[in-house]
């Protein structure tokens, strides 16, 4: 089964990189708090994923 951390985390990147012009050009306050949430998500999701021993599921 795939991690489910590495799932939303690639997610939340995802989403980031969808949303970052939009959300810079309404509120900037408001779009770097998205940037650090979903970048800070997404890299915790992936680099715990990573850091697994391949003997846990």
């Amino acid at each position: 089964m795939l991690n489910p951390y590495l799932i939303t985390g690639v997610l939340s990147i995802a989403l980031w990189i969808t949303i970052r012009e939009q959300a810079f050009d309404a509120n900037a306050t408001l779009a770097w708090v998205a940037t650090i949430v979903l970048l800070g998500w997404g890299g915790f999701g992936i680099f715990s994923t990573l850091k697994k021993k391949p003997d846990q599921d």
